[in-house]
């Protein structure tokens, strides 16, 4: 599993996170949540060893992040930035999806390049764009595009011993309501093929609907963790956002959606 224990992130005087655990583990969709400033990114980063500790441990099948190499980390876990940069070259979107074989490059890959590039578009539901020009792209077609590229580069990692991991900042950022919930059914479906998920989700509905577990955040502290259900409360919630939110259940559906109380 990718493992984070008792972190504790500072900047100068400035504490970003404290005593935060996190534990991702293959086949569940892990939702963090919390209001701005609460440490989401931060931790994220952490989890992909971007970002350096003062104290507590992170690790990937019992070997802290720090102890692997980089080419074998990135071929079991990926990223997906909050602002994906887009070139000013011209690049189709098949091309792009490529870019994310480069840890593979000079390996004993077994699966061709070009193979793992057309599954993972179909995987991310955008075999339809393969041949765009990513500069033609909507903000939701070129999610998907950048969610098939951080698959690529993890796609042979689905074996029970050795998982993939998914590291999701804010992937539905700028995206309407149809689209956001497109791109969390696409994660929630990359988790039940035994990818671990891990995606900093700001609506709360969408979460409660897509996920199977939950860490909330505030001031870089964890309020609740367990599955999406248990944190998902309204005194964690309202103790979170500093606001009173509640759960009302959709009249006429079994829906559940986080509204001010």
């Amino acid at each position: 599993m990718l493992e984070a224990r008792d972190i504790e992130v500072r900047v100068g005087t400035k504490c970003l996170l404290s005593e935060v655990n996190l534990r991702a583990t293959p086949g569940r969709l892990l939702a963090v949540l919390g209001p701005n400033g609460a440490g989401k990114s931060t931790l994220l980063r952490v989890l992909s060893g971007a970002t350096r500790v003062a104290a507590g441990t992170v690790g990937l099948d019992g070997k802290a992040l720090s102890n692997w190499k980089q080419r074998d980390l990135a071929r079991r876990r990926a990223v997906l930035p909050q602002a994906s940069f887009r070139s000013s070259f011209s690049f189709t979107a098949r091309e792009l999806v490529l870019l994310g074989r480069a840890p593979h490059r000079g390996t004993q890959s077994t699966l061709p390049d070009e193979d793992v590039v057309e599954e993972t578009l179909a995987a991310a539901d955008a075999s339809a764009l393969a041949e765009r020009d990513i500069a033609t792209l909507s903000g939701g077609e070129f999610q998907r595009v950048e969610l098939a590229r951080v698959l690529a580069q993890v796609w042979e990692a689905k074996a029970p011993q050795a998982p993939g991991y998914l590291l999701l900042d804010e992937p539905t950022a700028s995206l309407d309501l149809v689209q956001q919930d497109r791109m969390l059914s696409l994660a929630q479906r990359l988790s039940r093929q035994g990818y671990g998920v891990v995606a900093i989700v700001h609506d709360l509905t969408a979460a409660l609907a897509h996920a199977d577990e939950a860490l909330l955040l505030a001031g870089g502290r964890t309020i609740a963790e367990g599955t999406v259900d248990q944190v998902m409360r309204a005194e964690h919630l309202t103790k979170a956002f500093g606001a009173p939110l509640q759960r009302v259940r959709v009249e006429g559906s079994e829906k559940v959606a986080i509204l001010p109380a």
